[in-house]
């Protein structure tokens, strides 16, 4: 079919769904509590454990004081490079799992109300 682009990032968002949309099918971690707090962060991460790839989502909500969190991920393989792609940026960094489960992802959302979304995947196994 036609792809009508019309400026307003639908179209991104809309790929960005689609992309997602299979870790669905994965392992499911809540990376902070449950909570209806305003003041509070909301973060999950899922996880295709047979192909070691997924996303984490974070939330920062509108009364929310934190700039940024460190959210200790699971189920990754702690001997694995993983490669961490922002999806609003597109800048890629790299981590060992090991690192990613103990000291956490780093994330920043500068804007209250606004919100993250992370892909990961395993790049390769050290030994």
């Amino acid at each position: 079919g036609r792809v009508v682009r019309d400026g307003s990032g639908r179209f991104a968002r809309i790929v960005e769904a689609k992309r997602l949309r299979p870790y669905f099918y994965g392992d499911f971690y809540p990376l902070t509590p449950c909570s209806v707090d305003p003041a509070a962060w909301l973060a999950y991460q899922l996880l295709l454990p047979g192909t070691q790839e997924g996303a984490v989502m974070a939330f920062r909500r509108s009364e929310s004081p934190m700039v940024a969190a460190s959210l200790q991920l699971h189920g990754l393989d702690p001997d694995g490079r993983y490669e961490i792609e922002d999806a609003d940026s597109g800048e890629i960094r790299r981590a060992m799992g090991r690192d990613l489960m103990g000291a956490g992802l780093g994330i920043t959302a500068e804007i209250p109300r606004s919100s993250r979304l992370l892909f990961y995947r395993l790049v390769r196994r050290e030994a």
